[in-house]
């Protein structure tokens, strides 16, 4: 029941703040929510999430609700941002969401896509690269 009431305003929510690169330090465990709360629409909840105004979606399913809720959040968030590849990368989202990597990288793909993080792109892939250097040690 929680997810079922509270899922759009949480979701909203998460992606604001893994968006807003002020926040990149949480990148790993932000997306680590954000997958989850990907597992929990694909494969747990049986009835319909609810919308912003607190009544069940219309959609046929919760799947294709969470990814027109992710697309329209994006868009509303960087509206200079092409529509078709942020649903693209929303589907993306849960077809990866059994793989951290892959989801991950995902989102990630995302955020570089955004441009205004492209300052920062090399943060994104700094765990890895440490990752990389101690198992040459």
């Amino acid at each position: 029941m929680f997810f079922i009431k509270f899922y759009t305003g949480l979701t909203q929510e998460l992606l604001k703040v893994t968006t807003d690169c002020l926040h990149l330090a949480g990148f790993k465990l932000q997306c680590k929510i954000l997958q989850q709360l990907v597992v929990v629409a694909n494969d747990h909840l049986q009835s319909p999430i609810n919308g912003a105004d607190g009544q069940p979606h219309k959609f046929g399913s919760n799947k294709e609700y969470v990814v027109e809720l992710f697309k329209t959040t994006i868009i509303s968030l960087f509206p200079n941002l092409n529509q078709v590849l942020v649903e693209t990368l929303a589907i993306k989202l849960f077809n990866s969401a059994d793989n951290w990597k892959e989801f991950k990288g995902t989102v990630r793909d995302l955020m570089v896509s955004m441009r205004s993080f492209s300052s920062t792109q090399n943060e994104f892939y700094e765990h890895e690269r440490k990752v990389s250097v101690l198992s040459l040690i």
